[in-house]
């Protein structure tokens, strides 16, 4: 998708927006770091990949995970 937009000032600095359909196709929110790379011809803007440590995967975590056989019904014929 290419679209257009106006560079506009922003208080003390220049901004850009971004339209909702570039937003909605970039699943971008309020909020959403993003990275952004420059050269003379364009400017590259990427959403950041938050990073999640194995601490915050297991954040509340209980340890109280009990295994439990799955009836996955009965096998077909095997040859």
């Amino acid at each position: 998708m290419q679209q257009t937009a106006t560079l506009s000032k922003w208080g003390s600095s220049q901004g850009i927006r971004l339209s909702k359909e570039i937003v909605d196709l970039t699943n971008l929110k309020i909020g959403d770091e993003v990275s952004i790379t420059a050269d003379e011809n364009q400017i590259i803007i990427k959403k950041t990949i938050k990073r999640v440590s194995l601490q915050e995967l297991f954040e509340g975590y209980n340890d109280k995970y009990q295994p439990e056989e799955i009836a996955w019904g009965t096998s077909g014929k095997e040859f």
